[in-house]
């Protein structure tokens, strides 16, 4: 894809939450390029892995044979000054 002129720069995004690393991401791509609306629905598995136990698609998840008990992680949308509820995000200019 190409780098628009306007463009929000680059970024590292870290955490120890895999669901919550990737749903700032999504939100982050799906910003920058709004007119690939195609992009809307791929964080569908984001929304499974933090339903859990009881995953939208009703898929029962398992792990060494066991259903997963509990969410894998925090899925959360930011608001349009992508600030977010529940998610601690800080932005450090490197």
């Amino acid at each position: 894809m190409p780098v628009r002129a306007n463009s929000t720069g680059c970024f590292i995004i870290v955490s120890q939450d895999e669901v919550a690393c990737d749903a700032v991401s999504m939100d982050l791509i799906i910003s920058e390029w709004p007119e690939y609306q195609s992009l809307n629905y791929c964080d569908e598995y984001l929304v499974e892995a933090a339903s859990l136990p009881n995953a939208p698609s009703g898929t029962t998840y398992k792990q060494d044979g066991k259903p997963l008990e509990k969410p894998i992680g925090l899925m959360e949308y930011c608001d349009k000054e992508r600030k977010y509820k529940k998610l601690d995000l800080i932005y450090k200019k490197l």
